[in-house]
């Protein structure tokens, strides 16, 4: 065996894995932990329903497919299919604001898009070119699809679909299970016996220093 083993050449080995730090265990693809990062774009996409057409065209959703964290701990490590949503609100009376807004003064807090869904769109994609960063909080979140079903979630007055929706929602990765070494498991049973997967969301956009 040991006469086998001398024979081998590791610089040809195609089976060759990971490096222990990018190695990635059985428990699955886990999300990097809750924090504050840098952040580059590397795949974007506007949300499109199963026939390709946007979803609410006037206040569609931008997927970050994949971004890259810059720096750190973690720095390459990837996180995936991130929502940013349009649709705006009042911040402050008489002054709106919506996640892609702060996702714009993340890239550039000078940058004057009009609120424009076409300028927002074509500037995201000039950033991911451009390999501009920014800077974000991110959180764990699960949310489970089948409680909200069973509780008839989407026909309900707005008061009780608030109260299902908390039932629905977890937040926050001190919530999932410990894996006994000082980190989190990313599935967590949900109210209604359904196995869930912890996702990425943002908590927080912090303006660009320029």
């Amino acid at each position: 065996m040991t006469d086998d083993i001398m024979d081998l050449r590791d610089d040809i080995f195609e089976g060759a894995v990971a490096s222990p730090e990018d190695y990635a265990d059985q428990v699955g693809f886990r999300p990097i932990p809750e924090g504050k990062y840098t952040f580059k774009i590397n795949k974007l996409s506007i949300d499109k329903d199963e026939n390709g057409a946007i979803r609410n065209p006037k206040a569609p959703t931008i997927n970050l497919e994949e971004l890259e964290v810059v720096g750190g701990d973690f720095d390459t490590r990837k996180a995936m299919f991130m929502r940013v949503r349009s649709n705006t609100y009042e911040r402050r009376p008489g002054v709106k604001a919506s996640e892609l807004g702060d996702l714009m003064r993340a890239l550039d807090r000078t940058y004057a898009w009009g609120g424009s869904i076409t300028r927002a769109w074509d500037y995201l994609n000039e950033c991911r070119d451009k390999g501009t960063t920014f800077k974000a909080r991110v959180r764990w979140e699960a949310w489970d699809s089948d409680h909200w079903s069973n509780g008839d979630g989407a026909n309900l007055e707005k008061d009780e679909q608030k109260a299902l929706a908390k039932e629905c929602r977890v937040q926050g990765m001190k919530q999932f299970p410990s894996d006994g070494n000082g980190g989190y498991i990313p599935e967590i049973v949900g109210k209604s016996g359904a196995t869930l997967t912890a996702r990425l969301g943002f908590a927080q956009f912090y303006p660009s220093e320029g």
